[in-house]
């Protein structure tokens, strides 16, 4: 597997003082909103697919989550998600669709079954 770029240190840091700037807000008492936070592994020649999923998988055991392949508006992810105590946590990268299966029953490119 690839070692993570020079940004992990930024974000990890980014991530503690958005952590610091919430419990400020708690501390002053306002604490209805809400936060969505995507870590999205990068598929721009960075990662090999396979690299990428086991990235998304690793994390998202690590989170108490797993990932799966799904599609969603006909692009296809390898993500784990969840919403809960009004965070939404998304661990994600793109994955090329499954191949087509034909009637037969192989993978090819005609008449999917």
């Amino acid at each position: 597997m690839t070692t993570m770029t020079t940004a992990a240190p930024q974000t990890v840091e980014r991530l503690r003082e958005l952590a610091q700037a919430l419990d400020t807000l708690a501390a002053q008492g306002i604490t209805e909103f809400s936060l969505y936070v995507a870590v999205r592994a990068s598929y721009a020649n960075v990662f090999e697919q396979a690299d990428r999923v086991s990235m998304v998988d690793a994390l998202s055991a690590q989170l108490g989550m797993t990932a799966e392949a799904k599609p969603a508006n006909g692009i296809w992810s390898h993500e784990a998600r969840t919403d809960a105590d009004g965070v939404r946590l998304v661990v994600t990268t793109y994955v090329d669709p499954p191949a087509q299966l034909c009637a037969c029953g192989t993978a090819c490119n005609h008449q999917p079954a």
